[in-house]
């Protein structure tokens, strides 16, 4: 409950391969997905400069009454999954489980 929308995002160009959307109004979820793609290879060259050993699993944002989600794809690394959540209508730590199951389960 409180899904906007979602995707699974190619991380080297920002294009969605696959989406599916509940509430079109006001929602350009490939300007969302491409934006997204900018704020994780920040993310993965801050964690690098670091010296971080362990790759990013995972980007939370939140920003108004919407919450967004970048999990990126352990098996296929130049993928992730994107979701834009209704901050009023979402239990967030129910959607970061349901994303880990998504992930699982892509073959």
């Amino acid at each position: 409950d409180g899904m906007l929308g979602c995707a699974v995002v190619d991380s080297s160009n920002g294009l969605i391969l696959a989406r599916e959307v509940r509430d079109e109004e006001g929602l350009d979820l490939d300007l969302a997905a491409a934006a997204s793609t900018q704020a994780l290879k920040a993310h993965k060259a801050a964690a690098f400069s670091m010296g971080l050993a362990d790759p990013i699993e995972e980007v939370m944002t939140s920003a108004g009454s919407r919450h967004q989600i970048m999990r990126q794809l352990s098996r296929y690394p130049d993928l992730f999954l994107f979701v834009l959540l209704d901050r009023h209508r979402t239990n967030l730590a129910l959607a970061r489980y349901k994303l880990m199951e998504v992930e699982r389960e892509m073959v």
